[in-house]
Parts: structure tokens; C-alpha cells; sequence
């Protein structure tokens, strides 16, 4: 994931956010809007962000269960990094785990293949809904589902918004929201996500300091093997593992070998954003 540090600068939409022809959408209240536009500009950290989408964001969609997912850019599709939820039942992210433990949506499918707002009504869902996923969204009372999001291709992040208990599901004035709010809501998120990861780097071990020999011996121990495996890998005596394994504790500022591994873990998911968080 290219994750530059520098603002998104309010990104277009994706194409397909067409009018309805013949039809006057209703105008989201200039106040409420302004608002809400005025207060994301202060918004960096993510409880901030929540608060947010609670106080100035609802008056705009009103809605009582909210959720969006951050992730990178790449070849086949979009990563899921980054899930942040407000008033959403976290039971129903961990019930929609699928096999690979990643969680599925099939409004976020059919969001990435249309790329315009999706709706959802439990009440009336179309043929291609699994059965499983709707008994789970039925049983979580999430009801109704309106959903954006944008593929912002020149900061190489996809970013997308789930909107749930929505006290009506009027299409043609949501498509019409939709079209000034998720541009600010992509701009307001992916500042957060970058504050996030930049606050929550790995600080107590520096990884940088190993030489290019002790960032292998240490990659080696991450993985569980021992000295005598890495010496005759290596090619060297497991005396000179030994001290090479005494000098790279001392550099990470870790006790033993198992707080070695955990923090060359932490340092891959940190580079390499392995895994979904839930925040």
C-alpha cells in the first residue's frame, strides 16, 4: 500500500452517481452539512472520528449503527485493514468471519463491482443474498443498509461506509446525500487512519538498527527455529548464533527470544499491514 502523508484532497467519486432524470432530490439542510464539513477539518484521532460521525455526520444520514473499512490498493482488489465501527453490534463482524477469517459482505461486493450506492432492505432481499449472511443481519437488528465508498487510486486506498437502521431507505435522496458526503467522509477517514498507524508504530524496538545478517538470524527466530537450525543454514557455528542472538536482544530491547518474535511480528504487521483491526 503506497500510504503517502499528505491529505487527501477531497477525491471524486467514482462515475455512476447519476441523477434520477425527471426528479428533484431532496437538498441535505445547508447548516447541518456546513457543520459537518467545518468540524471534520478537526478531526484526527480516531475517537474523534466516532464522535464525529455521531454528532455531525447522523444529522446529515441519520442512521443508529454505522461501520467503514480502510485498506490498500493492489492488482486483485482492495485490502481490508481497517475496520472502525460506531454503534454497530461487533457480534455481526465476527459471525460474517468467513473460512479465511476475513469478514464478507455481500453490500461491499456489490458496491466494488457497481461502484455507486447500495441499499439493502432485510425485509426485502434480493435472490443473490446468502441466506447465512441475511439470518445473521436479521438476528443483529441492523434492518436497512445504505453504503458508499471510494477507490482513491492516487493514494492507493479504498475506503467504504456502511450506514444501518436507517428510519427510511428513500434511494433517490441517500444517491443525492451521498454525492457531497463521501468525499468527505474518505478525506476525514483515510487522515485518521494515517494519524492512527503513525501513532501506533512500533517505537520500544528498532529493527533498523540490525545488521543485514541479524535481520535474518532474527527473522529465523520469529519463526521458531533454533540456533543449531539457523548455524547450519547459516553456515557458521552455533557459538557465533549465540552471540549474534545476544546482540539483537540487546538492540530490540527484548529479554529472551519469545519477546524477539512478538516484536518482529509487531514490525511485519506495522510494514506490511497483515491483518484486519477492528477499532
Amino acid at each position: 500500500m503506497n500510504n503517502k502523508n499528505q491529505e487527501v484532497q477531497g477525491p471524486p467519486l467514482p462515475s455512476g452517481h447519476p441523477a434520477i432524470p425527471g426528479e428533484i432530490p431532496v437538498e441535505i439542510p445547508d447548516s447541518a452539512f456546513t457543520a459537518c464539513a467545518r468540524e471534520a477539518e478537526n478531526v484526527l484521532e480516531l475517537d474523534r472520528f466516532k464522535h464525529w460521525i455521531r454528532d455531525y455526520v447522523r444529522p446529515v444520514l441519520p442512521h443508529d449503527a454505522f461501520v467503514c473499512a480502510h485498506g490498500g490498493l493492489y492488482g486483485a482488489g482492495v485490502s481490508l485493514d481497517y475496520v472502525v465501527t460506531v454503534d454497530y453490534p461487533h457480534e455481526h463482524l465476527q459471525a460474517i468471519r468467513n473460512p479465511s477469517g476475513h469478514m464478507d459482505t455481500p453490500l461491499a461486493h456489490r458496491w466494488y463491482k457497481q461502484r455507486t450506492p447500495v441499499f439493502f432492505d432485510a425485509n426485502h432481499p434480493s435472490d443473490d443474498i446468502p441466506a447465512t449472511w441475511l439470518a445473521y443481519f436479521r438476528k443483529h437488528e441492523l434492518r436497512n443498509a445504505a453504503a458508499d465508498g471510494v477507490l482513491d487510486y492516487t493514494n492507493c486506498i479504498g475506503t467504504y461506509f456502511s450506514f444501518h437502521r436507517l428510519p427510511a431507505l428513500d434511494e433517490q435522496q441517500l444517491t443525492h446525500t451521498f454525492k457531497k458526503l463521501t468525499p468527505l467522509l474518505h478525506e476525514t477517514f483515510a487522515r485518521v487512519i494515517r494519524h492512527h498507524r503513525a501513532s501506533s508504530a512500533p517505537s520500544l524496538h528498532n529493527h533498523n538498527s540490525l545488521t543485514e545478517r541479524e535481520q535474518e538470524i532474527a527473522t529465523w527466530i520469529s519463526q521458531g527455529k533454533g540456533n543449531g537450525y539457523i548455524a547450519g543454514l547459516l553456515g557458521v557455528s552455533e557459538n557465533t548464533i549465540r552471540n549474534h542472538v545476544s546482540r539483537i536482544l540487546e538492540k530490540m530491547h527484548c529479554n529472551n527470544r519469545t519477546e524477539l518474535a512478538a516484536a518482529i511480528l509487531l514490525e511485519e504487521q506495522h510494514r506490511y499491514g497483515m491483518g484486519t483491526k477492528v477499532l
